[in-house]
């Protein structure tokens, strides 16, 4: 017995004895085929169920078809539209303000500079004048260690010694300076503030000489700044 090439039908031959069975077999078998291809509502042959070498259903084409291709291709173009037309966009997007803003920054391409900007050959004046950021010293400068020794020698202000007194005339005034100041290291400077006319001081070694040569008692104030030499 041989079969069809299509729904695979049993064919009788001359020889085979007909057989009821087999015949109710090939009306069962068409059955299921023309109801597989002609009597569903939707659209069941899609691209990726139809057999090859069979074309799809024409309903693909008809939006009102559930499941169909055109129902499909109608429900993406009123996704696309209504995207399209809605407000509703997240901080992923600028707006139309926010793009005016950041542009209203920003020059043309194609544009002039005014007289708030330097030229080229003005700036280019400016830095002749400046060194590079490495650059090194001749011997019209002092190197560090040069400048460290000599201000190492250099006098400093470190302190001030003051004391009211009172001579009568002629009387003398003769105190040593406090022991801190009292060696090798530090300058002094003596002064008298008040009445300095008439009086003479000085420093004998580390004691201050003060003398009033005015013809009458007078006070004044014994100073001595202090000044370190390396100290």
């Amino acid at each position: 017995m041989k079969l069809t090439d299509l729904f695979k039908f049993k064919l009788f031959e001359r020889k085979d004895t007909a057989d009821l069975a087999v015949v109710n077999e090939n009306f069962q078998t068409a059955e299921r085929e023309i109801d597989k291809r002609l009597l569903k509502t939707a659209v069941q042959n899609t691209n990726t169920v139809t057999e090859a070498g069979y074309a799809l259903d024409a309903r693909q084409a008809n939006p009102n078809v559930k499941g169909s291709l055109a129902e499909l291709i109608a429900a993406l173009s009123e996704m696309l539209t209504s995207h399209k037309s809605s407000g509703d966009h997240d901080s992923r997007y600028y707006t139309k303000t926010d793009m005016n803003t950041m542009l209203a920054r920003k020059a043309d391409s194609e544009h002039n500079h005014d007289k708030v900007y330097y030229t080229k050959a003005f700036v280019d004046g400016l830095l002749a004048l400046k060194a590079d950021l490495t650059h090194y010293h001749d011997n019209r400068y002092y190197t560090e260690a040069e400048t460290d020794a000599r201000m190492a020698k250099a006098a400093r202000y470190v302190g001030l010694y003051e004391q009211e007194i009172t001579l009568a005339a002629g009387g003398e005034f003769y105190q040593a300076i406090p022991s801190t100041y009292q060696n090798g290291g530090y300058i002094y400077f003596i002064n008298c503030s008040g009445n300095s006319l008439n009086f003479t001081a000085n420093m004998e070694g580390y004691n201050m000489a003060v003398k009033n040569r005015g013809a009458s008692t007078l006070a004044t104030r014994v100073q001595v700044y202090f000044f370190s030499i390396g100290v």
